[in-house]
């Protein structure tokens, strides 16, 4: 190459450019080497997985709706003597006593 009108100097560049795309190359196909390899392992572990109970949607499911019945329970109100009986205690009571007045 020409220092005093640059000659050559594309063809050096380009020149030295070749052993590093060869080894852009290489570290590319290791690259895809390494990903074929955790493809595989991830497909082994999904199909790993279809097959234990965690993978069970019924059973899923199932555990969800006795999670929230538990919890359910915890926060209703306990059961009266008068609901059990059937009765109306005071504070339940309908207030259509003074109804039936008002309308005769």
């Amino acid at each position: 190459s020409s220092l005093r009108n640059g000659f050559g100097l594309k063809f050096l560049h380009r020149f030295f450019n070749v052993p590093f795309l060869t080894l852009q190359r290489s570290s590319l196909l290791q690259q895809l080497e390494l990903n074929n390899r955790e493809i595989a392992a991830t497909q082994e572990e999904l199909d790993l997985y279809m097959s234990t109970d965690e993978a069970d949607y019924t059973r899923f499911s199932e555990g969800l709706t006795q999670r929230r019945r538990a919890a359910a329970e915890e926060v209703a109100p306990s059961a009266t003597r008068s609901i059990v009986v059937g009765g109306q205690n005071s504070s339940s009571a309908p207030a259509t006593a003074g109804v039936t007045e008002s309308m005769s």
